[in-house]
């Protein structure tokens, strides 16, 4: 399995096995308004996340690149850190091409064209792990895709960090591919049995999910989009009383909002650009910089406080992380006379080996 020998070991791994069978999921998910797991949740909301994300790596997939993606692409895999996809996730689109050449002539292709019909667009050179990368970005991380290059392989991902793994992985070998863990999940659940999508959480993703970084900053992504939400509460209830106010200044000094309202210790805030609410240092909710990219420089007491509590409990509760297998697989119903020919059932199969049962 060529893809796993160059995921870090720290990613979540999401293979599909084709590009087909990537349509496939990309389809269905659109089907359910942008997540899949609406599926057996909720239906009433549609947060579009796929659409979203297809956006921000400038991956949207034509018509032309259905037909013709097959002959270019022999694997696809999702990989990343973390799902937080309402918020912003951190994670890239992982191609084994068939032939690397045509593949990225039509992703420079398509990068060139938003660049020339987008002006907010625009295109730099970063160097990581001593190779020169791509990088297309735009105000708010609305477009926000690195393009690396190594061999056969091509990672598009919105995660500088993410780049910077997977060009290690290539250079020192050390994948989630050769892990024990995932040795033993491709042994339960073995590429003969043909599955549409292969689904797999390391153990070091979900001690990543708990480190300080991830949850520090969850802690502050969950502030920054509350504050946004009291903005837009602060604007309507001034236009309530007939003295309509936009600007946050304006907010507190008429006491739509409390002095000292977003003060904070990573010395972000909120900015308003017309309509919209955006995070100085993460960006636009829903496309917030990668938590992977987010550095932490200093905490506040209660925030070393609250951690503490955190890690105390994993310590002594929940020492070990045990990985997750989800294997899907689909096949077709009914016959060429079925009145509902493309109706399929889905088969799901998801396993947690190796577990310690004592801690759940």
């Amino acid at each position: 399995e060529p893809s796993a020998m160059r995921v870090p070991p720290e990613c979540f791994y999401l293979r599909f096995g084709s590009f087909a069978n990537y349509m496939w999921f990309s389809d269905l998910s659109a089907e359910y308004g942008g997540d899949i797991s609406r599926m057996i949740t909720l239906r009433g909301i549609e947060n579009n996340s796929t659409q979203r994300v297809e956006q921000q790596l400038v991956l949207k997939a034509t018509e032309l690149a259905r037909l013709v993606g097959d002959s270019v692409i022999q694997d696809e895999s999702i990989i990343g850190t973390d799902l937080f996809l309402s918020e912003g996730a951190s994670l890239g689109v992982l191609f084994h091409a068939r032939n690397t050449f045509v593949l990225r002539r039509s992703m420079e292709s398509d990068r060139a064209a938003l660049l020339q019909a987008d002006p907010s667009v625009t295109e730099r050179i970063v160097k990581i792990d001593g190779r020169d990368i791509s990088l297309i970005e735009s105000p708010g991380n609305r477009v926000r895709s690195f393009l690396a290059i190594d061999g056969e392989f091509v990672l598009v991902s919105n995660s500088e960090t993410l780049v910077r793994r997977f060009l290690e992985v290539g250079r020192t070998g050390e994948s989630l591919g050769k892990t024990s863990e995932f040795r033993l999940a491709r042994k339960l659940m073995p590429i003969s049995e043909g599955h549409s999508v292969f689904a797999f959480i390391s153990p070091a993703m979900l001690r990543g999910l708990v480190s300080p970084q991830y949850l520090i900053e969850m802690r502050r992504r969950l502030q920054s989009v509350a504050e946004m939400s009291l903005i837009r509460l602060a604007r309507l209830a001034s236009a309530a009383e007939s003295q309509p106010l936009w600007e946050v200044d304006d907010l507190i000094d008429a006491g739509f909002l409390p002095l000292g309202f977003g003060d904070r210790p990573d010395g972000s805030g909120l900015i308003t650009v017309g309509n919209e609410i955006i995070d100085s240092l993460r960006g636009r909710k829903g496309t917030f910089l990668p938590i992977a990219d987010t550095a932490i420089h200093a905490v506040t007491d209660e925030e070393d406080r609250w951690y503490r509590e955190i890690a105390q409990y994993h310590s002594t509760q929940w020492q070990q992380m045990d990985p997750i297998t989800v294997a899907i697989r689909r096949t077709a119903l009914g016959g060429p006379d079925d009145p509902s020919p493309n109706i399929e059932r889905i088969h799901v199969r998801a396993e947690i080996a190796p577990w310690s049962p004592e801690k759940y």
